[in-house]
């Protein structure tokens, strides 16, 4: 999520967005702006941490992919959004 630069303007136009971020202070930082209170933010490891789900569509922005230190961690990413995606849901990661 970190400091909520895609959520909350996704947030504003009406999207329901959830996510999970590393650190408490980057949580912060997004709760700071206009609409970042209100969006459901889990401190954890993407790779494992337990989210509510199911979703539609997981995201992963920009290099947050490439934040793991292994393949084995992002195999590990890949098979916790897989777990937490409802049938016919998507997994979309861009980068740069």
């Amino acid at each position: 999520m970190g400091t909520g630069r895609v959520a909350v303007p996704l947030a504003r136009r009406g999207i329901a967005v959830e996510g999970i971020e590393g650190s408490p202070a980057m949580i912060e930082r997004m709760r700071a702006k206009p609409g970042g209170e209100a969006i459901p933010a889990v401190v954890g490891d993407m790779a494992d941490v337990d989210v509510a789900g199911p979703f539609q569509l997981a995201y992963l922005v920009y290099n947050t992919l490439f934040n793991l230190p292994s393949q084995e961690r992002q195999i590990d990413c890949f098979r916790n959004v897989a777990k937490s995606l409802a049938p016919g849901g998507v997994f979309v990661i861009r980068t740069p």
